[in-house]
């Protein structure tokens, strides 16, 4: 596939999965604020004494008045910069136009772009100009294609999971809101109870291959699969608030339910910090949840966890002669 029509694919995924307005909180003022701001097909205004951290915008035009902290990137547009920028500028198939008092303090890459600079306006990096769609400029896309790329990974997994193990995943799921002490509980063997087990069975030499295959495989599966199970509760309460589906209706298969909730969780995870943050708890506890879940269902028959959550009754016993 060439490399153009591969960025062509990977900005209208991204731009699907994540509409313009789920990136920005928009003021009264029209101004835009926030860590993360994404817009297609329209114009992106910073106002004066505002700043965002990153800033996108594909076909559409960016006005820079406040300040941008870390990247700007325009496609099939222009730029406008009276403000400042504290990183680099990327603009593809439009103009930079560099007004008098701007700033931009890292690089400036142009393709098949020109660029207008005023008296006073000041580049602290380099100034790129590249007529093709070379590699020099991977760089200024690579953020996006690896979050489109482990999107579509994790919605690749969770419908495999909701397929293959559909009743498992919801009774995981659920397992969240209706057993919460034993699921953190799972969350902290899983965080702490494994990788000591770990590292005491690498202290023998016939332990070595057992703790690596715990430390390398085992751990990081839970917490990959953990993800899934806290986005799928996720997507449960969100699609049942939709009337779209319920946690009865998914105990089958919850299609719907896991890929929502990864959507949104992936979403989430474009906060800076915080959602970072929500993420890694979210695959800590989910991979207790699913240890819990797994813990319950060996213990026999007779206390098998539902969907719903809790136990189902064990059966009946037998009446008594008299």
């Amino acid at each position: 596939m060439p490399f153009r029509l591969l960025l062509v694919l990977l900005i209208a995924v991204a731009a699907g999965l994540a509409p313009a307005r789920a990136f920005a909180q928009t003021q009264e003022d029209g101004g835009d604020t926030g860590g993360f701001i994404f817009r297609a097909d329209g114009d992106l205004v910073i106002p004066a004494g505002q700043t965002v951290e990153t800033a996108i915008v594909v076909a559409g035009d960016a006005q820079v008045a406040g300040e941008v902290g870390e990247f700007l990137m325009v496609i099939n547009g222009d730029a406008v910069v009276t403000g400042r920028v504290d990183g680099d500028v990327t603009v593809i198939r439009g103009d930079l136009d560099l007004r008098a008092g701007s700033e931009i303090t890292g690089d400036v890459n142009l393709i098949r772009s020109d660029i207008t600079r005023a008296q006073g306006a000041t580049v602290g990096g380099d100034i790129s100009d590249e007529d093709g769609w070379g590699f020099g400029w991977w760089w200024a896309i690579a953020p996006i294609y690896f979050w489109v790329a482990f999107t579509l990974l994790m919605v690749l997994a969770a419908l495999i999971f909701a397929a293959v193990g559909g009743r498992q995943l919801t009774a995981a799921a659920m397992a969240i809101s209706d057993s919460p002490g034993q699921s953190i509980l799972g969350a902290v063997i899983v965080l702490i109870g494994i990788p000591l087990l770990a590292v005491l069975a690498l202290v023998t030499l016939v332990g070595i291959p057992f703790g690596l295959g715990l430390l390398l495989f085992a751990v990081p599966a839970l917490l990959f699969l953990g993800y899934v199970v806290t986005a799928t509760r996720l997507g449960i309460a969100l699609t049942g608030a939709m009337k779209r589906e319920s946690p009865a209706r998914a105990e089958g298969h919850p299609y719907l339910a896991a890929v929502v909730g990864v959507l949104v969780f992936q979403l989430v995870a474009l906060i800076p910090v915080l959602g970072a943050l929500a993420v890694i708890v979210g695959g800590i506890l989910g991979a207790g949840a699913l240890l819990y879940t797994a813990w319950s269902a060996w213990r026999g028959p007779g206390t098998p966890v539902t969907a719903e959550g809790g136990h189902a009754p064990g059966p009946m016993p037998a009446p008594q002669p008299r």
